[in-house]
């Protein structure tokens, strides 16, 4: 018998297993730990933490906040039935394909700095429940030799879909705090989740909300486990479901769908609703919605406090731009721009690149565009923009190690790539050109001169 915590207390217990369980011991040579922070600008070790779906604890059960609050949920990520919201908890995680595909990268990285194979220290978090046997990688670590010394690359798993903002950046840092103890002061922080208001329904207007009501009825109509979902979370008869208690449960249908793992299939129609309504908008800060999500205030005030790279700490975020929507078998069209987390003020938002030199007719617009093909030992066939954002972390962190810098010419308060401001975001009209270019390898030189050759991107 255990007594329930608290959401908080939950997410920071889930958080603490990619570090009490899972840090990689033993110290660098020529390095002592905990190293003194080091100067901008300076060789420094970097932490890169995923921050994802890895259900380390299964299923989260605590209800989603409030009508102000926004929450992170996991990412519908297209490709071999789905692998996102529908991706069996016996299978395979979102966290552990995103994780998968930035360790596969930093390996690559890794071995081209050194001139041969690089070499990791790895840790597991305990069996997933449910009997399953499988162990979840949640922490590993790369030495990278430079200027005399080894320095430190460590990978972090975060467990934090499921929960508000504000519980992911209270976590983030105490993560961060945690790893700063052991001499990491320079972050990554790859965000392949989709951010949502955590009471969506009660923010659409009445034709919107009615059709995304529409939507969920239609597919439980075809679908007896989303009718029992359905059912359950209202606690009245499948037979009662229908438009009109929907309609007047708006909040405890919103909780449920965001939380209860047999209603993934209804995120996707979700998602599709809230930016569907923040796109009609003539300009994307004009919608109320879309103003929420921009101003998300977790992460301004993250920003304000750890977020922003000062003399002892540098922190980069990178965000998927996001597949589109999937509703059903309905294949929705892209937006040409992020969805948030990716949308985020001083967040690097990455699209998924196809072989022509454009982006994927899956994948929305974001700021630079890498390839979207996901990792192909662990799922075959599985892409999206959410593998494409772990490949530019990767260069990130190389980057961040070598130069200790999050800015560059011409737009000197930018992360390395981040080109479209806040500003930008706010006055983007939907009906015409928005800032989002998703740039290719050969123009990033306009954005950062160095970064290709530093990173090896």
């Amino acid at each position: 018998m255990h007594k329930r915590r608290s959401r908080t207390a939950t997410l920071a217990a889930l958080l603490a297993l990619g570090l009490t369980a899972c840090s990689p011991g033993g110290t660098p040579a020529n390095r002592t730990s905990p190293s003194p922070k080091p100067a901008e600008s300076s060789l420094a070790d970097v932490a890169v933490l995923v921050v994802d779906d890895f259900q380390l604890t299964g299923p989260p059960k605590a209800g989603p906040g409030g009508p102000t609050d926004n929450c992170a949920v996991g990412a519908n990520v297209v490709g071999s039935g789905g692998a996102g919201d529908d991706l069996p908890l016996d299978a395979i995680t979102h966290g552990e394909l995103v994780y998968r595909t930035l360790r596969d990268g930093l390996d690559a990285s890794v071995s081209t700095a050194r001139g041969g194979a690089a070499v990791t220290t790895t840790a597991s978090a305990p069996a997933l429940p449910k009997g399953s046997p499988r162990t979840v990688e949640t922490s590993a670590e790369w030495k990278l030799p430079e200027s005399g010394a080894d320095y430190r690359i460590r990978l972090v798993a975060v467990d934090a879909p499921g929960h508000t903002t504000r519980n992911v950046v209270d976590g983030l840092q105490n993560v961060m705090a945690e790893l700063g103890r052991d001499g990491f002061h320079r972050f990554v922080l790859n965000l392949s989740f989709v951010v949502l208001p955590c009471d969506p329904l009660t923010l659409l207007n009445g034709t919107d909300q009615r059709a995304l009501l529409e939507s969920y009825l239609e597919l439980a109509a075809a679908d007896p486990d989303l009718l029992t979902g359905l059912s359950d979370a209202l606690g009245i008869p499948a037979s009662g479901v229908d438009l009109a208690v929907l309609n007047s449960r708006t909040s405890d249908v919103d909780k449920a769908v965001l939380t209860d793992p047999r209603l993934g299939p209804l995120r996707g129609c979700l998602i599709d609703g809230v930016y569907r309504a923040v796109e009609r908008d003539q300009k994307l800060g004009e919608s109320r919605i879309g103003r929420q999500l921009i101003d998300d205030a977790a992460w301004a005030g993250f920003q304000t406090s750890v977020g922003q790279s000062t003399g002892e700490q540098a922190v980069v975020a990178v965000g998927a731009a996001g597949n589109g929507i999937q509703c059903g078998k309905e294949r929705r069209a892209s937006f040409r721009f992020p969805f948030a987390p990716a949308l985020w003020d001083g967040v690097v938002s990455v699209s998924a690149a196809n072989p022509a030199g454009g982006i994927m007719a899956y994948s929305n617009s974001g700021e630079v565009k890498l390839d979207g093909e996901g990792p192909t030992a662990l799922l075959p066939g599985s892409h999206g923009t959410s593998f494409a954002a772990p490949r530019l972390s990767a260069y990130e962190a190389m980057y961040l190690l070598r130069t200790g810098r999050i800015r560059c010419a011409p737009t000197a308060d930018r992360p390395p790539l981040a080109y479209v401001t806040q500003a930008d975001v706010l006055g983007a009209a939907t009906t015409g050109v928005l800032p989002w270019k998703d740039e290719d390898r050969p123009v990033w030189p306009r954005y950062c001169a160095d970064f290709r050759a530093v990173s090896g991107a």
